[in-house]
């Protein structure tokens, strides 16, 4: 009888391992999609800007890139707008979609620097963060990362119709107005 109440405990533990796992590997996942649908935005960001500087995306490619700080793009681009006459009618859907980057970019940092705590799973700071910044956090969790994951794609897909939108009048001197 005992033989088997072991090995029932031992199927047990090994099951809630593997649960366990499972939940972190789907957390693993979660987390690299929504990376991976800011980088896709970033791409996309690169190139607003190779049109604005009239430059091809690989040169801009080449300049964005080499700027760490994600906000210098974004103020970049958006100075941009202004200097460049075929393109200024477009300033305004510009800053709508550079507040939503703004507000997003804290949560792009957490899932590339936090830990996965695996008895919840949540999303947490290193345990060695002390900044006050991230103690003030409260953990993530699975939902809200694929909530977030499709708040960048709805972000990326409306920098692509602002491309889609931009293109027609690079060269031209006077766009349409643009809301």
């Amino acid at each position: 009888m005992i033989k088997w109440l072991d090995r029932i405990r031992r199927l047990r533990a090994s099951l809630a391992e593997s649960v366990e796992q499972s939940d972190v590997g789907l957390f693993h996942q979660a987390i690299g999609g929504a990376l991976t649908t800011w980088a896709i935005m970033e791409t996309r960001l690169v190139l607003v800007a190779s049109l604005l500087l009239k430059l091809d995306p690989q040169k801009t490619g080449l300049i964005f890139y080499s700027v760490i700080n994600f906000q210098v793009w974004i103020a970049l681009i958006t100075e941009l707008f202004p200097m460049e006459p075929d393109f200024t009618a477009f300033q305004r859907r510009w800053n709508k979609i550079a507040e939503r980057l703004r507000a997003e970019k804290d949560h792009r940092d957490r899932l590339a620097h936090e830990i996965i705590i695996k008895s919840d799973p949540i999303l947490k700071p290193s345990p060695l963060d002390f900044r006050s910044k991230s103690r003030h956090f409260r953990p993530l969790t699975f939902q809200e990362v694929i909530t977030f994951r499709d708040r960048i794609g709805a972000i990326t897909d409306d920098i692509g119709s602002l491309l889609d939108d931009m293109r027609p009048y690079l060269g031209s001197s006077s766009p349409r107005k643009s809301s």
